[in-house]
């Protein structure tokens, strides 16, 4: 609910931007830690902004070291640390991930053109959460205030952009495959399959239909046909993304959605939390994030 900063990245560039004042506050500190590591190539700040570049790695490392490559991991890395506690399990990283992000770790060539817009990864870090226990029938929120460089969140408001949802009674194809392109795909596979060229792959193809209702009830009507204890529902500057069942994700692009990493060590960043009853919960599961 209007988190103060947000991170998003395509290939080895990434852009951390305040959302808000309370955001600003917190990027002295981030900037500092990013100057620190070595992952980083190079980085450029302003008021509401960090900008930068990941290392491309050099030489070659053995499997298990893979993940330990300098990669945007490695700046997901630094901010766990920056802001990790022990007194708290909630506050963590909230997003999407792209399939994308794989090639960071396998240096493959492209095949397939990518969207000038694409990104493949997309993060906010809220400073309110709220927490529902279904069997128990509670909700509780989880507010949090930081201080920095003698600046503190504690008197600023919890603001930020809204997005309103445009619906539409049309849509300009259904199918981003033409009758029968799939199959034909699929017998592709098989063949490279035979050959040797191939241990495992997975076809898809997308469907489009027109959504004259909000995501917000998209996103109950799932909750009723299909219970489940998680779910979520984002809004961000691209379609918005809703899940109930874990793993299975209903989207206008290609993400997935990720449960939250804790922030489990020691903080560097000063913070405080407060935990309060919810006021109203009548739509329990559903978030709503401010774009980046």
């Amino acid at each position: 609910m209007n988190p103060p900063l947000a991170l998003s990245c395509r290939q080895r560039e990434f852009r951390l931007s305040a959302l808000n004042e309370r955001g600003q506050v917190l990027l002295p500190a981030i900037a500092r830690a990013l100057e620190a590591l070595p992952a980083i190539a190079s980085s450029e700040r302003d008021e509401g902004h960090i900008a930068g570049t990941i290392r491309q790695a050099a030489g070659r490392f053995a499997e298990e070291q893979r993940s330990k490559q300098p990669s945007v991991f490695s700046l997901l890395r630094a901010l766990i640390a920056l802001f990790a506690s022990d007194e708290d399990s909630r506050l963590g990283l909230y997003g999407a991930f792209g399939y994308d992000l794989a090639f960071q770790f396998e240096p493959l060539r492209l095949r397939l053109p990518r969207p000038k817009d694409q990104r493949d990864l997309v993060l906010y870090i809220p400073d309110e959460v709220m927490v529902i226990d279904h069997q128990r029938e509670q909700a509780l929120r989880y507010r949090y205030d930081f201080e920095c460089d003698r600046r503190s969140t504690s008197r600023l408001p919890r603001v930020g952009p809204s997005q309103p949802y445009h619906a539409t009674d049309a849509v300009a194809e259904g199918c981003d495959h033409q009758p029968g392109e799939y199959a034909e795909g699929v017998r592709g596979a098989r063949q490279a399959f035979q050959r040797g060229e191939l241990f495992e792959v997975v076809p898809g193809q997308t469907f489009f239909e027109a959504c004259p209702a909000p995501p917000s009830e998209l996103f109950r009507r799932l909750r009723e046909r299909n219970p489940s204890p998680y779910g979520f529902l984002l809004t961000s500057a691209t379609p918005n993304i809703w899940s109930v069942p874990p793993r299975k994700c209903t989207s206008g692009s290609r993400a997935i959605g990720w449960r939250p990493a804790r922030f489990p060590a020691q903080s560097r960043v000063a913070g405080t939390r407060s935990a309060m009853p919810a006021k109203s919960c009548g739509c329990s599961t559903r978030a709503k994030m401010s774009p980046s």
